[in-house]
């Protein structure tokens, strides 16, 4: 049977072949409980994700290629994978048909990685968020940072990292960019909004638990982190920008000794609660999961909130959803 669920809830058992295993990205289950359980242990996913995450993570992949590709010689850009540059260079030809540099072959590839990401996601796209519209958010994008001489570590672009917290969890997360120049090292995340980038939208990374947690995993890492870098990207794109309402900006925090400690005292009290409820008969783990309901209106509406509302026997739920083992590390 595909569909496990708890005749009480309707929320799924724990699928058997996804055993749990002890490395947390506990960002999820800061924001629900419910929501960590069902994608981190029970498996479940959504058969075709949200727009936004699939736009976001097609943004993400061509920022990571323009970064990782743009401090190499043309022959090597055009040597890492010629069969990726053949599209990359029909993409390019597009924008402005000039490929005879580091840069515009960087700004190709960014492009090409874009599409190839974008066209897997199978969406059609809607008003913000479209094949041209990322086309000509990433070709802005890579023109806007033209001339950044930012120096970044190649081996900390869009990697996955862990590292063993002081509790004795594995903390496990993605680190887009880390910024290295002499003594200074700043992790650098990017973020895609229909917001504008304000400072009003950029305030809120202040107090951001996933900041913190990237913050402490370049700390531990590299013996200490200067700050972090905020890289925010308005979605869509818009010609009329202003100094004011701009399609790219950058904000900088940091964290406190302070900051990180209660960050430190969140993590303990949130993967202690987690092992103790997998401590319980799994039977009851769904309820131990509790729901935060008040987080189910953001982003426009959490995409679990009608498996909470109807369980996942119900016809419409199943298909949009699928039960998938998380694999082992």
């Amino acid at each position: 049977k595909l569909w496990i669920a708890d005749k009480h809830t309707g929320i799924p058992q724990p699928n058997e072949s996804s055993p749990f295993k002890k490395t947390f990205n506990p960002t999820s289950f800061e924001d629900c409980p419910r929501k960590y359980y069902l994608t981190k242990i029970a498996g479940v996913q959504q058969i075709q994700r949200a727009i936004y995450f699939e736009y976001g993570t097609a943004i993400h992949e061509a920022v990571s290629t323009f970064y990782y590709l743009r401090e190499k010689s043309p022959e090597e850009i055009l040597a890492t994978n010629p069969e990726f540059f053949n599209t990359a260079q029909s993409n390019a030809m597009q924008i402005d048909g000039s490929l005879s540099d580091s840069h515009h072959l960087a700004k190709a590839a960014a492009i090409a990685a874009f599409v190839e990401v974008w066209n897997q996601a199978n969406h059609m796209g809607d008003s913000k968020r479209s094949l041209p519209g990322g086309i000509q958010t990433i070709s802005a994008y890579c023109d806007t940072y033209k001339d950044d001489t930012s120096i970044y570590d190649l081996n900390f672009i869009e990697t996955p990292q862990w590292i063993t917290m002081p509790n004795g969890t594995q903390l496990g997360g993605v680190i887009d960019r880390v910024k290295k120049e002499g003594k200074y090292i700043a992790v650098v995340d990017t973020k895609t909004s229909s917001m504008a980038l304000t400072p009003w939208f950029f305030k809120q990374f202040d107090t951001s638990f996933q900041m913190s947690c990237y913050y402490y995993f370049i700390k531990e890492i590299f013996g200490y982190c200067t700050n972090i870098e905020i890289d925010g990207i308005k979605v869509p794109f818009n010609e009329k920008a202003t100094e004011k309402s701009p399609n790219f900006a950058r904000y900088n925090t940091d964290r406190t000794e302070l900051q990180i400690s209660e960050f430190l005292n969140s993590y303990d009290k949130m993967t202690n609660e987690i092992c103790d409820n997998l401590a319980q008969p799994k039977e009851l783990w769904p309820e131990l999961f509790y729901q935060k309901t008040s987080r189910c209106g953001d982003y426009g509406g959490c995409m679990y909130k009608n498996i909470c509302a109807y369980g996942l026997e119900h016809p419409a739920i199943k298909t949009e959803f699928e039960i998938v083992p998380v694999k082992e590390d």
